[in-house]
């Protein structure tokens, strides 16, 4: 047995011990049909992600399993149909990193914050910055010698301001030294659409949103955002090579989370069922298909994710002064 099948029936095991304990209410989970809240519009990553996952836990516990889309507010206004709905282990949220590791960092007081818990971080996938190929550079060195070279900064979109696709723009600027101008659009796909048009010079975007851009060689990838290269892209190196910082890691992650005061035996076949769905062969396919990889995060080590995603990002804001108008 190799090393990921012994972690994956580990898991399996401790998940199916802790709900074979449990009261009887709990082990009857689910007796009804369990709608996800995906707190964008359809066709996002966490949207894609959720009717994955959703459509194998139909299949495992013979009941619907169905996705609701709820967008708005930065992912808060699917964190507040949950919490509102008041129906734990029914209504659960399979989201993004900005509701949970940003939203925090600008409204540290919000109730809906402390009445939701990570249980799961399902999949993650990197962030790419990408160039229009008349932007007049190919590559890091390019980009910095253009950056240092322009009477103002160069340009860069992103999904929004303050998203996540902010604040790790601001974070390749403050890496590689160089000032950068925001551009904030309604949303990855626009943004990534302004620099394909030459609209900007730049982009930071999502892999899953930017790579069939860079397929077409429409954009030109100047450096990946994760700690690792992307396998999709070998031979992009990653920020942290590029700037010498072995630490610079952004990535965006999707997450299963539920209200704070859900049954433990309920969580843990929630998890349980993750846990079977990501090791489906067809599963792997396709979120390799969707620039994601599985990561498989659970309990204490899901939070530990968030809480260190958090501390990151927050350290970008105040570096680069990210204030929400």
């Amino acid at each position: 047995m190799n090393k990921r099948r012994f972690v994956f029936a580990s898991l399996v095991a401790a998940l199916a011990l802790s709900v074979a304990a449990a009261p009887a209410h709990a082990q009857e989970y689910p007796t009804k049909a369990i709608r996800i809240v995906v707190p964008y519009a359809a066709g996002g990553i966490s949207d894609l992600v959720g009717r994955i996952v959703g459509d194998k836990l139909t299949g495992y516990w013979g009941q619907q399993v169905i996705v609701d889309n709820r967008p708005g507010a930065g992912g808060m206004v699917g964190l507040e149909t949950m919490v509102r709905e008041a129906d734990a282990g029914y209504t659960v949220v399979m989201g993004t990193s900005s509701e949970v590791t940003i939203n925090p960092i600008f409204d540290p007081d919000n109730a809906i914050n402390a009445a939701a818990k990570t249980i799961a971080i399902v999949t993650s996938s990197p962030m790419v910055l990408v160039a229009n190929p008349d932007a007049g550079f190919t590559d890091w060195t390019g980009f910095l010698e253009a950056a240092k070279a322009a009477a103002d900064p160069l340009a860069f979109s992103s999904a929004g301001n303050g998203t996540i696709t902010h604040i790790t723009g601001e974070a390749v600027a403050l890496a590689a030294g160089v000032p950068l101008l925001h551009i904030p659009y309604n949303g990855g796909a626009p943004a990534t659409m302004g620099v394909v048009s030459g609209e900007v010079p730049l982009n930071l975007a999502t892999m899953s949103t930017a790579l069939p851009h860079i397929q077409e060689g429409t954009v030109i990838p100047i450096a990946v955002t994760s700690a690792q290269r992307f396998a999709g892209l070998p031979d992009v190196p990653t920020v942290a090579e590029l700037a010498g910082d072995a630490n610079f890691d952004f990535s965006i992650f999707v997450h299963l989370t539920v209200p704070a005061d859900t049954d433990q035996a309920i969580v843990d076949k929630l998890n349980a069922g993750v846990v079977q769905a990501l090791a489906e062969p067809d599963v792997q396919q396709r979120l390799a298909d969707l620039a994601n990889t599985e990561v498989g995060l659970y309990g204490a080590d899901a939070q530990a994710r968030v809480e260190a995603d958090m501390k990151r990002a927050a350290a970008v804001v105040q570096a680069a002064q990210i204030v929400l108008e």
